[in-house]
């Protein structure tokens, strides 16, 4: 589905530049505590979501009509689907400190929709590898890895964030961590 995706990429870009002017500051959720971690907004990060916990934000989706289609045929968005569907932001010349999310169940995506096209000046670190965002070249990643961001450019960079469920799983054990993770309040 990634690459499927990918060929879809103009659509979500064209739309985040239309919607950016008008997105309410308040359906952006900073990072400000992770995981019982205390991190200051100074971290640049923020996220619009689609889906969080695996339920749908229809008043976010409302601004972009035409990434959810796409969304919805391509992830989906059924019992199975995403944990998480987002636009992230990183602001320029702002950076998350490394850290570790403990979902060895899930695998997370980037795919830079607006900002530099860059050669090193925005990225992520993973387990010591540094990727750089490119503008449409989706990551795929093991978050359960130490991993940073970076922006060192001038420009904000938005991309699209997906936490979808390890492809390695059965049905029973995804249907056992939905359970859990209903019952755990999304831990």
């Amino acid at each position: 589905w990634v690459v499927e995706l990918q060929s879809h990429i103009r659509i979500l870009q064209n739309e985040l530049e239309q919607q950016l002017p008008h997105l309410p500051a308040e359906a952006w959720q900073s990072l400000r505590t992770k995981k019982g971690r205390e991190w200051s907004d100074d971290t640049g990060w923020a996220h619009l979501a689609f889906i969080d916990n695996f339920e749908r934000i229809e008043a976010n989706g409302e601004y972009f009509p035409a990434t959810m289609d796409v969304l919805e045929r391509v992830v989906g968005t059924s019992r199975i689907g995403p944990r998480l569907v987002a636009i992230a932001r990183q602001r320029a010349h702002s950076g998350i400190p490394k850290h570790y999310d403990y979902m060895n169940y899930m695998l997370t995506l980037h795919t830079p929709l607006l900002g530099p096209d860059n050669e090193g000046g925005a990225g992520m670190v993973v387990n010591g590898s540094k990727r750089d965002w490119n503008v449409g070249d989706p990551i795929v990643m093991d978050t359960t890895f130490a991993h940073e961001t970076y922006n060192d450019c001038d420009k904000d960079v938005y991309l699209l964030l997906v936490d979808f469920w390890h492809p390695d799983l059965s049905m029973d054990e995804i249907d056992a961590l939905r359970t859990f993770l209903a019952q755990n309040s999304g831990v």
